[in-house]
């Protein structure tokens, strides 16, 4: 499934994925899935996510997740943290 991070923060995301995801996949608060995505700065970021809250919009969601698993062995955490350091 295909989304646009709206949000983002070291704590979790908010996510913007089309309504048609619905039928291929479960929204529901409190499931976990897989996040992968590339940050502006060219990184790659995977983690976990936890859905905390859905916001339905026409054509449209908009997921709150918070990082479920956030491992710093594979260098994520130090990732999203440089990401975030402000310039």
């Amino acid at each position: 499934m295909k989304g646009r991070i709206r949000n983002l923060s070291m704590t979790g995301l908010r996510m913007e994925v089309s309504s048609m995801n619905a039928s291929s996949a479960s929204h529901e608060v409190g499931k976990s899935f897989r996040i992968e995505t590339v940050l502006p700065n060219g990184q790659p970021l995977k983690l976990t996510g936890k859905i905390v809250n859905v916001h339905k919009q026409k054509g449209k969601l908009r997921l709150g997740l918070h990082f479920h698993d956030l491992p710093d062995y594979d260098g994520t955490r130090k990732t999203l943290w440089f990401f975030m350091l402000p310039t």
